[in-house]
């Protein structure tokens, strides 16, 4: 089974928090958040096309920022 991008990057972004990747890593300049969202995406899927990875990078914006407002905890 396979997941839909966005739930892919939601996937992506508890794995990263829960390794301590990104918990420890607040979201004070979105710029910068979108460009490292997009890193992790490009990685986990290097043949993907633009709008899937972008999909990918929204979806672990999407969890990130949950996550770093104290909504979601893991």
């Amino acid at each position: 089974m396979t997941l839909a991008p966005f739930q892919q990057g939601q996937d992506l972004a508890r794995r990263l928090i829960l390794l301590g990747v990104l918990s420890g890593w607040p979201i004070t300049d979105r710029i910068e958040a979108h460009e490292v969202a997009m890193c992790y995406a490009r990685y986990v899927a290097p043949c993907a096309n633009p709008e899937t990875v972008r999909t990918i990078a929204a979806g672990l914006l999407f969890r990130w920022t949950l996550y770093a407002a104290g909504r979601v905890r893991m």
